[in-house]
């Protein structure tokens, strides 16, 4: 089972990639010369972590390597894959082989409570997936973003609950805190459960609206303007209900090792410190999502101009107000 520290490193280099292939989203390249090999590395990985519209928006470049597509329809292979290994590492954690989840430790708790809270939201995507969304007949995605999909939901759960399935030294014996921090961390769990339940129910809501538009389109090929709900607000509102979803789970876990005391300067510099996968996959999933927001975004403007909301960011709030026309 991997460490700790190779989760993390596996979800940082996940942020690496999906910041250097953000830079320069006009076609440039970051060094300025569009020929350059780090200009190519960035093609690369657009042309992975693209999809749906903006998937077919680079369709043309990188021929040979655009060509290595799957059936878009394969994303239900992730959920799949998902729910078996989530499943599974719940199994172990409560079986006969769980004796970490038996001891009772705070973290440990946290991490079954995760475990069930994800299964639930993987069951919701998978019935989505097959039963709900709606694929063009055309759509594909490359095949390095399945794979990497797949390499996802395979770690996420060891990411999020190592503690109660022994990842590096995640997993404690049952350890005495003072009670006045149990209710900090009962407080946040209820908080983090609260925000789980919200992103799941908007996220729910975003792809119903999707698949609605894309029934009423009188082209299967069309594309509409998302209408109702956080599509409000927000291009990618789905994206932004999946970033609620992965803060709330956080919410579960981190302080739990926080009150134990895992976060503490003398526990890190020892090396025996907090899990830091759980925060490397969150950032991971915002980094992926916000550069795939923003190219949605752009591509709504390009598309519809003038016709789409002015009001509405890529997947975030807008922190200041928008200046008005001089």
């Amino acid at each position: 089972m991997p460490s700790d520290g190779a989760l993390t490193s596996f979800w940082l280099v996940f942020v690496l990639c999906s910041a250097l292939s953000s830079a320069r989203s006009d076609g440039g390249s970051v060094d300025g010369d569009s020929k350059g090999p780090l200009a190519r590395v960035r093609a690369l990985l657009r042309r992975v972590v693209a999809r749906g519209k903006v998937e077919d928006a680079t369709a043309n470049d990188l021929a040979w390597f655009s060509n290595l597509t799957v059936p878009h329809r394969w994303f239900t292979h992730f959920y799949v894959v998902g729910c078996a290994v989530n499943a599974r590492a719940l199994a172990d954690a409560l079986g006969d082989g769980g004796a970490r989840a038996r001891a009772r430790s705070l973290d440990v708790a946290a991490a079954i409570v995760v475990l069930v809270l994800f299964q639930a939201h993987l069951v919701r995507r998978l019935c989505e997936s097959a039963l709900v969304a709606k694929h063009r007949p055309e759509a594909t995605m490359h095949a390095g973003a399945y794979a990497l999909g797949l390499t996802y939901y395979s770690a996420a759960t060891r990411s999020l609950a190592g503690a109660a399935l022994g990842v590096g030294s995640t997993a404690s014996a049952a350890v005495a805190v003072a009670p006045s921090r149990v209710y900090i961390v009962y407080g946040f769990a209820l908080i983090g459960v609260a925000l789980f339940a919200v992103g799941n129910y908007r996220q729910n809501e975003c792809h119903r609206i999707l698949a609605r538009a894309r029934r009423a389109g009188s082209d299967a090929r069309a594309y509409v303007i998302p209408r109702g709900g956080w599509f409000e607000r927000f291009s990618c509102a789905h994206f932004t209900a999946e970033v609620v979803i992965y803060f709330g789970l956080i919410l579960i876990v981190v302080p739990s090792d926080i009150a134990l005391g895992k976060w503490s300067a003398a526990a890190l510099a020892a090396g025996s410190g907090g899990a830091l996968a759980p925060v490397a996959l969150c950032a991971a999933v915002v980094a992926n999502l916000t550069v795939a927001a923003r190219d949605h975004h752009a591509w709504y403007l390009k598309r519809f101009h003038d016709a789409y909301p002015k009001n509405r960011t890529a997947i975030f709030p807008r922190i200041a107000p928008r200046a008005p026309p001089l």
